[in-house]
């Protein structure tokens, strides 16, 4: 990532003094770097709403109750895997689908 320094600069701001004392070497963090995306290939960002996530066995993680066994112990996960499944935004997905945007592969990035 750029620094302070070259940030500010890219920005066309006057970068003699810009006040740091680490004399501009801090880094920008990514939210305000206008490079993120070219840095590390983001080429389109879409919104959905997580409905399932499953363990590799096909248990359902997202429901309380089938985690809970029979004499109330939590039953163990298997595997490191997830299956997510995401429900889209509609609209987006019609207006994608109408410009030709695939939807065959995609990062998925979840906050929780």
């Amino acid at each position: 990532p750029p620094t302070i320094q070259e940030f500010r600069a890219s920005l066309g701001y006057d970068t003699s003094g810009d006040g740091s004392k680490s004399g501009g070497t801090r880094l920008v963090p990514d939210d305000d770097d206008p490079s993120f995306p070219h840095r590390y290939g983001v080429r389109l960002v879409r919104g959905g709403t997580i409905v399932e996530i499953r363990d590799e066995k096909g248990t359902v993680l997202t429901d309380a109750f089938a985690l809970t066994s029979n004499d109330g112990e939590n039953s163990k996960t298997e595997g490191t895997k997830r299956i997510i499944k995401v429900a889209l935004d509609p609209v987006q997905y019609s207006i994608d689908m109408k410009n030709k945007i695939s939807y065959g592969s995609m990062n998925l990035v979840v906050r929780r």
